[in-house]
């Protein structure tokens, strides 16, 4: 697979909050939602707030419209009457999202990968599934599902059409997981590809839910790969500023690579 262009920092930034994987069901209120809703309102004035992927379930259109997703936009139009800004990078159950809703929602789109400057540390941001490239299948999938006039032609279909089949993939997904022996992570050869690449940055991802800080030796530098935490009914996420990264409601895990 070939390599992503690494740019220079796209944003920079004296603090920030990173979350991904939060798996929001939108057609019904849940606890999920609610402690993301909380979280929402709990965020401190003018911090800049990064959605690195899969904050949804899945996504279908944005022409799909229910009520909780309107108590969303407000959680979201209420943390911006307080100076919050909103990054949004498409995971690969939320990446039909579109410019639409995010201008509902005040989320600006960044593109994966993306390099950022926080607190004066360069961090390449990614949802994570471009590494884990041992899995030939969904990345042959994603290639395809990425595809302009693919999207174009899955949103032209009725609305129930592409509720059914989102739920159906969802469906084949948890049965396919549930196949593995063990779920898929990163492959560690890309990573330290990534890593050669885009030096001296930090790599910052979610996607495989294995919270942790990954240490490395690239060409005789020292290199780390930060994995942010899924959530389940508890707010969990990384907060970085001028002193240093705080790790909420989760430790991660640390991780020597030789």
């Amino acid at each position: 697979m070939a390599l992503p262009a690494f740019e220079a920092p796209r944003l920079r930034l004296p603090r920030a909050a990173f979350v991904s994987d939060l798996h929001l069901d939108i057609d019904r209120d849940t606890p999920r939602l609610h402690a993301f809703r909380e979280w929402l309102a709990q965020r401190p004035a003018e911090e800049p707030i990064f959605l690195l992927g899969d904050i949804f379930e899945y996504w279908i259109g944005d022409d799909w419209t229910h009520p909780v997703v309107e108590t969303l936009i407000d959680a979201c139009a209420a943390a911006r009457a307080r100076g919050a800004a909103f990054y949004f990078l498409a995971g690969n159950r939320d990446f039909l999202v579109g410019e639409t809703f995010a201008a509902r929602a005040g989320w600006e789109m960044l593109p994966d990968p993306v390099t950022v400057e926080i607190a004066g540390i360069a961090f390449v941001l990614t949802h994570g599934d471009l590494l884990c490239t041992d899995d030939h299948a969904y990345q042959t999938w994603r290639a395809q599902a990425r595809q302009p006039a693919a999207q174009a032609a899955f949103l032209a279909q009725p609305l129930p059409a592409r509720i059914a089949f989102a739920q159906r993939s969802r469906e084949q997904s948890r049965a396919y997981q549930g196949e593995l022996e063990a779920p898929i992570d990163v492959n560690e050869e890309e990573v330290r590809r990534w890593l050669e690449a885009c030096r001296p940055a930090v790599l910052l991802h979610g996607h495989t839910h294995r919270c942790a800080v990954h240490h490395y030796a690239i060409a005789g530098e020292p290199r780390e790969r930060w994995v942010l935490p899924e959530w389940h009914d508890t707010a969990r996420w990384l907060e970085i500023g001028p002193d240093g990264a705080t790790w909420h409601g989760v430790t991660p895990a640390r991780v020597e690579h030789s």
